[in-house]
């Protein structure tokens, strides 16, 4: 059991690691009438994320954060985001090989644009690899599930069907984003 403990801490320690800082999230109290992830600013500030130089990411970007429910105030929770189903962090098996680590979080290049990301990692070779990322412009929130058919959902709203769709396609080896089949509406 001490060994198990012990296991996880040192992976957890790895992976915020020299360089990890806090990232700011300020929620806006005003618009009162808009959802908070809307009146949300997230300023990240770390050098390294999962125990990698933010190079191995984007060589463009000078901070970088994953968004992590510990950010998130207990009033978002409270309305409606903790029961949605939708994750910062979410495990996706695009190839049926070895499930990958898809993230969201929110990234500062050196010249001071700030956007959104996603970042697709393999956790499980012998080293941590960023396998892909996708920089997704402006919005600050970002949010992860998996769907039923295997594709991985990008979610700009906690409560709408704004989302997007990434899928492996074998035959090209490579990441697709395609929109979402909404069927006969």
């Amino acid at each position: 059991m001490r060994t198990t403990a012990a296991l996880w801490l040192m992976l957890a320690l790895k992976c915020i690691g020299p360089g990890a800082a806090a990232a700011r999230l300020e929620i806006r109290p005003e618009p009162g009438h808009y959802a908070w992830w809307l009146r949300t600013s997230f300023t990240p500030e770390a050098s390294q994320l999962f125990g990698l130089p933010l190079s191995a990411y984007d060589r463009s970007w000078c901070a970088a954060d994953f968004w992590e429910p510990s950010l998130i105030p207990q009033e978002a929770w409270l309305d409606g985001f903790g029961s949605s189903g939708l994750q910062f962090t979410a495990k996706w098996n695009p190839t049926g090989r070895r499930p990958l680590l898809a993230k969201v979080g929110v990234s500062r290049s050196c010249k001071g644009k700030t956007e959104a990301f996603l970042a697709i990692l393999d956790v499980g070779a012998p080293r941590t690899r960023v396998r892909y990322v996708a920089r997704l412009g402006a919005p600050d929130f970002l949010a992860l599930s998996v769907s039923s058919t295997n594709a991985l959902q990008i979610w700009w709203c906690a409560e709408c069907d704004n989302y997007t769709e990434l899928h492996w396609d074998a035959k090209r080896r490579q990441y697709k984003f395609q929109p979402p089949d909404l069927g006969d509406l």
